[in-house]
């Protein structure tokens, strides 16, 4: 699990001073200990909750990647954010990739977002994180995928984190 936001300040003579940090957590239970709920699977693509992770499968055929998005909330443009995955186990497909957009893309193979995380071919990643400065204040949706279109294509996610960075 990753650890809790820092939001300290204290005052050094008359000056109130600021100390860095996150801020609270934007991805309600990334850690999936309870389950899957918010993710959205992508056209024929599964989401499941399999031992404490998010399974994403495209059983469906060739044409598709196995692929899931969620809502963030609004962040806010100009404002840096860090992006944390913990887990992402290859199955099976080719590179997983992690990415976030403002446009919801429940039917569509070519999400319209910025890619933060990709993993090496036919590989996953541990603790990966990429810092990003949304453009615009309006909602934006995490979007996780296997960039694959075979069929059975497979990947797992876990301990996932978006969180506002602290000046």
């Amino acid at each position: 699990m990753i650890g809790p936001s820092i939001s300290l300040s204290h005052s050094v003579g008359s000056q109130l001073v600021q100390l860095s940090g996150l801020g609270p957590e934007l991805i309600p239970d990334g850690s999936f200990d309870v389950g899957v709920d918010g993710w959205i699977p992508g056209l024929t693509s599964i989401v499941a909750h399999v031992d404490g992770r998010l399974r994403i499968t495209n059983p469906g055929g060739p044409g598709v990647y196995a692929k899931a998005q969620r809502s963030v909330g609004v962040l806010e443009a100009g404002v840096p954010y860090r992006l944390v995955v913990g887990e992402s186990v290859f199955v099976s497909g080719n590179k997983h990739r992690v990415g976030i957009g403002p446009v919801p893309s429940p039917e569509d193979d070519v999400y319209p977002v910025s890619i933060l995380l990709q993993a090496p071919y036919q590989s996953g990643f541990n603790d990966a994180e990429a810092d990003f400065v949304p453009t615009s204040s309006v909602e934006h949706f995490l979007f996780l995928w296997a960039q694959d279109h075979a069929q059975n294509t497979e990947v797992h996610y876990d301990n996932i984190s978006l969180r506002r960075i602290l000046a």
